[in-house]
């Protein structure tokens, strides 16, 4: 499949963007496939400083920035995208790993808070070791394997229908409410 890396970030630190820059540098180094990281959100020359400090200028021209990106325009982007990273350091649930996932966008993230759950090691994506920018490099190599590429998209599309159905969600919720969970 054509399509991107995309990063849905900003300058928050647990949102890991040095991170996710480093680890996109180890995959460029890694991979035969050069594909685009697409950075939504963020300043340019915050992410120079970023690329500057780590002495990682070989990305700089693989980096596509298109500034903010309105929700409306997210599934359009999901739906183009390769594999959707996800390198944030603290989060409960993850939002936009659901949305990914609900177009079928393979995603790779960190072994942290809610994430694992969401992703579900190599069955909806990949699950990197904590801070390791390396083996989050090999998730993002690991993807292109057709095979895993095509059950990685599909396996995302039916957690999403099976785990977060309107129906079932609210079926989990009355049944907290009403103690039978």
């Amino acid at each position: 499949k054509p399509g991107y890396f995309f990063f849905l970030g900003n300058t928050d630190p647990k949102k890991n963007t040095e991170r996710t820059l480093m680890a996109y540098s180890k995959y460029l180094e890694k991979s035969t496939v050069k594909r685009k990281l697409l950075m939504a959100d963020l300043d340019k020359a915050y992410l120079d400083s970023i690329i500057e400090r780590n002495h990682i200028e070989n990305i700089r021209e693989q980096i596509v920035m298109p500034g903010y990106i309105v929700n409306s325009d997210l599934p359009y982007i999901y739906n183009s995208a390769f594999a959707f990273l996800y390198t944030s350091l603290r989060e409960s649930f993850g939002i936009p790993l659901l949305e990914a996932m609900a177009c079928g966008t393979p995603c790779v993230g960190f072994n942290v808070g809610g994430i694992p759950e969401m992703i579900e090691h190599q069955h909806t994506g990949y699950v990197a070791r904590y801070k390791d920018a390396e083996d989050f490099a090999k998730g993002m190599v690991w993807t292109f394997d057709e095979q895993n590429y095509q059950r990685l998209s599909t396996q995302s599309r039916e957690k999403v229908k099976r785990d977060y159905d309107e129906s079932h969600v609210a079926r989990l919720y009355t049944e907290v409410y009403e103690g039978r969970r």
